[in-house]
């Protein structure tokens, strides 16, 4: 038998699947096994035929593998892999009928999320950018969040829900349609983060600020999330481990052995797009090599967690030359975080 395995993505300039795909190509390295990655764009479960870009995975020969791993939830419900039917498959983010799968429980991140919005930050006002019509992540985490309101006694408003397609351009559009028809909401949680990172540039058209206006939360935690500004709060997928839980689940497979299903935790991470105070690292520059004195850190992080902007701005001023001089009057928390992007 081969000991190649396929792979099935839908892109991989997508920070969640080459998230995944590192750990996929790590515990193949390890265990020996060599990939061939196909990427071509499936389509959602509302679709009735296989975009043009699936041919990608047509040209997928069971003689050239020993078992594939299938990114189901980026992939809708195509491919549906015609030919390949008696090889050991492993779906990943999706459970489907017949093929073991590694997926995720992110319903305890979400209520963890909304509860912490509504009862740490007096948030009442949600709008939610969602994933495609018939997208089952889409459609739990939706769920999810509709009930954890009513729990609380606040009712999602029908109109505040936009949908969106799981790429950042959804979501500026979803919140210029928001605004566009006067919508008015103090959170703006959506369903990836990547969307939420659109919603970024559309608030920041309108001169609305994150978190003083308007909260913003995502779903996924990829790495970009530490380096917008401000830091965005989401809850965080363990994607390394979900490829190298799927490369030994298709090991198992086509070593004669049936794997169980893997669901995994997802685990919220608060940052400052919330409405909590920044961490220093959120605005420390990232210096090379550069060691920070513990007791100036531990000065600064209780700053910020007075939210002392003033004073933490003084005592930064003390030990830390910025281009063009020390921060003065016009220099706020935000200020400093997009000069942490510089190399001092």
């Amino acid at each position: 038998m081969s000991r190649t395995i396929g792979v099935f993505v839908a892109q991989l300039e997508d920070a969640y699947q080459t998230g995944v795909w590192e750990g996929i190509v790590a515990q193949a390295s390890l265990r020996g096994l060599a990939l061939t990655c196909f990427v071509g764009p499936g389509d959602g479960p509302g679709g009735d035929r296989p975009p043009a870009g699936s041919v990608a995975f047509q040209v997928a020969s069971p003689q050239a593998f020993g078992g594939l791993i299938r990114l189901s939830n980026t992939l809708g419900k195509f491919p549906e892999a015609p030919g390949l039917e008696g090889l050991p498959q492993v779906s990943l983010g999706w459970k489907l009928p017949g093929l073991p799968s590694v997926t995720v429980d992110g319903a305890p991140g979400l209520r963890y999320l909304v509860h912490h919005l509504v009862t740490v930050h007096g948030r009442k006002r949600f709008a939610v950018v969602t994933g495609p019509a018939g997208h089952g992540e889409s459609e739990d985490r939706e769920a999810v969040i509709r009930t954890t309101l009513a729990d609380l006694g606040i009712t999602l408003d029908d109109g505040l829900v936009v949908r969106g397609t799981f790429y950042n351009a959804s979501g500026t559009l979803a919140v210029r349609h928001l605004l566009a028809e006067g919508k008015s909401f103090d959170v703006l949680m959506a369903l990836n983060d990547r969307m939420a990172f659109g919603a970024y540039e559309a608030l920041a058209e309108v001169g609305l600020r994150i978190p003083e206006d308007v909260a913003v939360t995502g779903f996924d935690n990829i790495e970009q999330c530490d380096h917008v500004v401000p830091p965005l709060t989401t809850v965080d997928q363990p994607l390394k481990t979900m490829g190298i839980l799927a490369v030994d689940m298709v090991a198992d497979l086509m070593e004669g052995r049936v794997p169980e299903d893997r669901v995994l935790p997802c685990e919220p991470i608060l940052r400052w797009s919330c409405g909590c105070p920044p961490r220093v690292d959120d605005v420390l520059p990232r210096t090379s090599g550069r060691e920070w004195d513990p007791a100036v850190v531990e000065s600064l992080g209780q700053l910020l967690k007075d939210q002392d902007e003033g004073g933490f701005l003084k005592s930064l001023a003390g030990v830390l030359e910025l281009p063009g001089g020390p921060p003065g009057d016009g220099w706020t928390l935000v200020n400093l975080a997009e000069a942490a992007a510089f190399d001092f």
